[in-house]
């Protein structure tokens, strides 16, 4: 198995009080390519050989540094976004995992990554 890295852009917008921020986010994601043999062990359960696992090492983090935002009151404040991990959609009663997600060879796999906004 090898470990890929890759990077995905997530704008952020967040609106209403106390602030609004639109700014562009990279996210660092590490994604484990398994064998697709048959013949080799998959460490993850696949319903075809072999599932891949997604994640990234920011999950639980402050991403980045820290950026400035206007709030509701016209003052200056600086934020960061923390990302808090993964859903599988986004009912507020769905479990966030930091652990990522298999996602089946040759089929689509949808997941939220869900953040939230700090003061810095």
């Amino acid at each position: 198995a090898r470990v890929a890295t890759a990077a995905a852009a997530m704008r952020a917008a967040a609106t209403g009080a106390p602030f609004a921020v639109r700014h562009n986010f990279r996210v660092p994601l590490v994604i484990h390519e398994t064998p697709n043999r048959g013949d080799a062990p998959c460490p993850y359960e696949s319903d075809t050989p072999c599932a891949d696992k997604v994640h990234s090492p920011a999950a639980g983090n402050a991403l980045g540094d820290p950026i400035v935002v206007i709030d509701g009151g016209g003052g200056v404040r600086s934020v960061r976004l923390v990302l808090d991990g993964w859903r599988t959609n986004l009912a507020n009663t769905t479990r966030v995992t930091r652990d990522g997600f298999v996602s089946q060879e040759l089929r689509s796999t949808l997941r939220f990554l869900v953040a939230h906004f700090e003061y810095a």
